[in-house]
């Protein structure tokens, strides 16, 4: 943990080894690091499940909504077999 690490990378083809590339350099994390990145996201996690969760339960009630609406909506054949029933009612 704490290291620094230089690497170079060269290509190989079938006519051979091409040149290196520059160094390139990397340092591994420290120990305790870890879990404060970890902790550092942890809200960003969490908000996001929860915006998500949100989204899909807003999604479900609009769905369900629109679905309940359109089962109760009567279409007007409904209504005027209806009417026509009560006056044929009427007239007997």
């Amino acid at each position: 943990p704490g290291k620094i690490y230089a690497f170079q990378v060269r290509a190989r083809t079938a006519v051979g080894y091409g040149s290196y590339s520059g160094k390139m350099y990397f340092q591994t994390l420290l120990g305790g690091e870890r879990s404060e990145m970890v902790q550092d996201r942890l809200p960003l996690i969490v908000g996001s499940a929860l915006g998500g969760l949100a989204f899909l339960v807003i999604a479900a009630i609009a769905i369900l909504a629109i679905i309940f609406k359109s089962k109760r909506r009567e279409s007007p054949y409904t209504d005027r077999l209806q009417q026509y029933i009560s006056a044929r009612g009427k007239s007997s």
